[in-house]
């Protein structure tokens, strides 16, 4: 997108796109369980949790969405990929997980995979967790995005890649840049709404 400044000079306004990790980028395998009283009592794949309600008496346990060893397992989906890649400008993995228990572990993992994975200053794809025990995904990434954007006044435009309807919803309501959306499954990247 061009701008016009001040002096009549033409810009171009700095674009991110943000990417899911999860079934957008990689399969994977991992399970969130559902625990009542101390017990498991569900195990919900990534797409179940993102619609999965919680009964009051029970809470979301994430331990393997932590675990850099069954991240291992998973497997690149390398259509998605081939198409993040060639797409210009600044990339950012926008992941609903939290720490990893072996930052580096993971960061070789998708680098194996062909993600250059890495610092944005070094011209890598930075890799960004918000996870909020607070907020479901959606908000959660939500919440993320305006932190980065409240950093960046440069930007003016942002995508997000992902392979929930409802993350994709939340962020186009954001009204403070520009926003595209697209839908990703695992073999596909297409314009959403």
């Amino acid at each position: 997108m061009a701008l016009i400044n001040i002096e009549g000079k033409i810009e171009m306004s700095k674009h991110i796109t943000f990417i899911d990790l999860d079934e957008t980028l990689v399969k994977t395998f991992a399970k969130i369980y559902v625990m009542k009283n101390g017990s498991i009592v569900k195990e919900l794949t990534n797409a179940e949790f993102n619609t999965y309600e919680l009964s009051d008496d029970e809470t979301f346990d994430f331990t393997q969405f932590t675990s850099s060893d069954i991240f291992e397992n998973s497997i690149p989906i390398n259509e998605n990929i081939r198409k993040i890649l060639e797409m210009k400008g600044e990339k950012i993995i926008l992941t609903a997980r939290d720490d990893f228990t072996n930052k580096e572990k993971f960061i070789k993992i998708l680098n194996k995979f062909g993600i250059p994975a890495g610092h944005y200053k070094d011209g890598d794809i930075h890799v960004v967790r918000c996870a909020d025990v607070n907020f479901r995904p959606p908000q959660a990434k939500v919440n993320m995005i305006n932190r980065i954007l409240d950093k960046r006044p440069d930007v003016k435009s942002i995508s997000l890649i992902d392979d929930s309807e409802q993350n994709l919803q939340e962020v186009g309501n954001i009204k403070r840049v520009n926003v595209d959306l697209y839908l990703a499954d695992e073999s596909t990247i297409t314009s959403y709404l």
